[in-house]
């Protein structure tokens, strides 16, 4: 028999159709017929009319690795995301342009990345010098096409250049698909060092474009734009994964670190097989841990009246100074910056 603590691996999830509706339209721009591809993909009418509607991940999965040939495109996802980065995933760029710097639009993006994408969340990590944007779909029920990541990637660049008006380049990319036989594209569009067969697939900008203002900013924007992000996410059906378990083990351990060989003993498996699950989750125990001490990091200083020395320790930070660390690296701001900006909404 299996290992009965083994999560069940899903077949698929769902993505925004908003992506399908891309994909179509410039599918159709470029010649193709669009009843021949309702046809041949069997997309539902709603998954066109209706904005909010959602698509299974196979679809997309069949549109991504069969547009490309139709097309004899053999860089459909740059081109794409080059050519509609202010038309395509209107709910996603709307809610990232109304933010005031960089930053904060894609910590908010990571914060729904469900409401896009309910099957590989976004990881925004900021180091001393530089940011990590990072997307694992490797040892996952379902891998990323190519052509799906490389649209990412060009929608995120083109689309920041038009929200601050700054043309900038990634300082690295790392990519989880093999080398193209061609990459004079990848390196038109990006210019910068590019690594295939990664493990993660991952877009690392200096920090001081997180830190660049956009000028599409719109505070009173933001707040619809949340509310209606939270009632997608309430209408999609609770994903309990590995992953979810795990962050249930490590809250009781916080305080204690959590480290990943205590978390394993409480739920009775070996550290090894918590790092394979994970893997399978498409995520890994520091990601995991940092999702879990960012999630009360901030519901703290949101509505407590505890010191930030002692949230820190609550969060099994050796001090504040590492809090300070890694509170910064995670939302862009200060734990003092955060609990004053959220004091005052």
């Amino acid at each position: 028999m299996g290992d009965p603590s083994r999560p069940a691996l899903a077949a698929s999830g769902t993505l925004s159709a908003n992506v399908v509706r891309a994909l179509v339209a410039e599918a159709v721009r470029r010649g193709l017929d669009e009843s021949e591809l309702r046809r041949r993909f069997a997309i539902p009418d709603e998954t066109l009319s209706d904005v909010d509607a959602r698509v299974g991940a196979e679809l997309l999965v069949r549109l991504w690795s069969e547009l490309p040939r139709m097309l004899g495109d053999d860089d459909f996802g740059l081109h794409l995301g080059e050519n509609t980065a202010h038309t395509s995933l209107p709910l996603a760029a709307r809610m990232y342009e109304s933010y005031p710097t960089v930053g904060a639009g894609l910590a908010k993006l990571a914060e729904f990345h469900r409401v896009m994408n309910d099957l590989h969340p976004t990881i925004v990590e900021r180091g001393a010098e530089v940011t990590h944007i990072r997307v694992r779909s490797k040892g996952t029920a379902l891998v990323t096409p190519r052509h799906a990541m490389e649209f990412v990637f060009a929608w995120m660049l083109f689309t920041t250049r038009r929200t601050t008006g700054v043309e900038f380049f990634p300082r690295r990319m790392r990519l989880e698909h093999g080398r193209p036989r061609d990459t004079r594209e990848l390196q038109r569009v990006f210019r910068c060092p590019v690594e295939f067969d990664s493990d993660c697939a991952e877009f690392t900008v200096a920090n001081a474009v997180l830190d660049l203002p956009q000028k599409t900013a719109d505070p009173a924007l933001v707040e619809i734009l949340e509310s209606h992000a939270r009632l997608l996410l309430g209408r999609l059906p609770d994903r309990s994964t590995f992953a979810t378990r795990v962050k249930g083990a490590i809250v009781p351990l916080l305080r204690d670190g959590a480290s990943i060989e205590a978390v394993a003993r409480s739920m009775r498996l070996s550290e090894r097989s918590v790092q394979r699950y994970l893997q399978q989750d498409g995520t890994t125990y520091a990601d995991v841990l940092n999702e879990v001490r960012r999630s009360l990091a901030e519901a703290a200083l949101r509505d407590s009246a505890a010191s930030i020395t002692e949230v820190a320790h609550s969060l099994g930070f050796s001090d504040q100074s590492a809090f300070h660390k890694a509170f910064t690296r995670w939302t862009t701001m200060t734990p003092g910056a955060f609990r004053k900006g959220a004091g005052a909404r």
